[in-house]
């Protein structure tokens, strides 16, 4: 995309010149010419320009008025004011009033070299606006002097807006730490975007601080797939319950949280009693359905701050945090079983499954993960030697014990 200049001149040869120089050095120039400095005002209010070249013979007259006219031009664009040259395409010093706060440019050469150097800083611009992070530079008080595009769309600040504000205020989530990436999240037309910021210190030629550049990355679609990942790692694909990985992870931190306020927790092993024939007479269609509802029925027994995990086919694990002993592990595991005896409706057929539970309890049957899992799967086990569709707590010196029949709930 074209950079846009006005050039604001009453002589065809000047404007003649100023064109060719100017399309010599950036064929994607585009250039307007206007020849009253007060049409250049309205001109330029209208938007859409880049920069104002103006022929200083305009300027000359009433001074307040020229003074305010070129005032209101420079508030809105950058404005270079060019010595009259057209004729003697030499030296000639401007009849512009010094106090006017322009520096004109008083020879060809010298307008020459202005014009490649603007041409020069446009393509520069032009590349920082095609850039999509966002470039945020400030000067020593931490104050924006620029903003590209993506920096002003991410803010919602013009450069004009921006310039002189500090950066907290145009940028509050980014960080002000050299050298250090962070990534802040923000709301952006409604959508949650996830950027990573990094800033490098800028000095001038005698090797001076002098201000800083942020740079903006969006992360957003990085940032959601490795969190997906993340969460593909840590559940499981089908229920979307915690995994067993995530399980000990959790399992550990309750451990932790035990030993600190003397309190006990409990897992219940969970198995499904005669799953495998509902899955092949019906199919793994519905047989994944029916997990499903299992695990919805497992979730709705237990507090948020207790775990259901499904460590594999029809196996859950179910955690519970800050339990007193075993009346506490027993009165959930009585409600897992009256939950799970009820009919299931999957697809238009009612369905009906029990359940076996094995429990063990920390710190008495075992003092890390994997040691209470295993207990409660020889617990399990018990309760499905026993004849299924009841409970039974790990006892070490009986692994074979008869289980009460108030541990049971009757199929429905």
């Amino acid at each position: 995309m074209g950079y846009r200049i006005l050039l604001v001149t009453s002589d065809t040869a000047f404007s003649a010149m100023a064109q060719s120089e100017l399309r010599r050095q950036d064929t994607e120039i585009v250039i307007e010419q206007l020849d009253r400095l007060d049409s250049a005002v309205s001109r330029v209010q209208s938007g859409s320009l880049d920069i104002v070249l103006l022929d200083d013979a305009l300027a000359q007259g009433n001074a307040l008025s020229t003074l305010e006219l070129l005032s209101r031009i420079a508030a809105r664009v950058p404005l270079m004011l060019c010595a009259h040259m057209a004729r003697t395409h030499g030296s000639s010093q401007p009849s512009v009033s010094n106090g006017l706060p322009f520096s004109p440019i008083s020879s060809l050469r010298e307008w020459l070299t202005a014009s490649n150097y603007l041409s020069e800083n446009l393509r520069a611009q032009a590349i920082l606006d095609s850039i999509g992070d966002a470039i945020i530079g400030t000067d020593l008080h931490g104050q924006i002097d620029y903003l590209n595009r993506a920096a002003q769309r991410i803010s919602g600040w013009t450069l004009e807006q921006a310039r002189g504000h500090l950066l907290s205020e145009v940028m509050p989530t980014a960080v002000v730490k050299c050298s250090t990436p962070s990534r802040p999240a923000i709301q952006i037309d409604g959508l949650r975007q996830v950027f990573e910021d990094a800033q490098t210190p800028i000095h001038d030629n005698d090797g001076k601080l002098s201000g800083s550049v942020i740079v903006r990355h969006d992360v957003s679609k990085a940032q959601a797939t490795a969190d997906r990942m993340t969460h593909l790692a840590q559940h499981d694909f089908l229920t979307h319950l915690p995994n067993r990985m995530l399980l000990d992870d959790r399992i550990a931190q309750g451990i932790e949280q035990a030993k600190r306020h003397s309190r006990a927790l409990a897992l219940i092993f969970v198995d499904l009693d005669n799953f495998k024939t509902i899955n092949d007479s019906l199919g793994h269609t519905v047989g994944d359905r029916l997990l499903k509802s299992v695990a919805d029925r497992l979730q709705s027994c237990v507090r948020s701050s207790d775990t259901v995990s499904r460590t594999g086919g029809d196996e859950f694990i179910v955690l519970l945090t800050e339990v007193q002993g075993e009346r506490n592990a027993a009165g959930t595991a009585k409600k897992i079983l009256e939950a799970m005896a009820l009919e299931h409706d999957i697809e238009n057929l009612a369905l009906t499954i029990t359940c076996s539970l094995g429990i063990s309890l920390y710190p008495r049957d075992g003092q890390s993960s994997d040691v209470l899992v295993c207990h409660a799967d020889r617990a399990m086990y018990q309760a499905k030697q026993a004849g299924r569709n009841r409970y039974q707590f790990f006892r070490i010196d009986q692994e074979m014990q008869e289980v009460p029949a108030e541990n049971s709930v009757d199929s429905r």
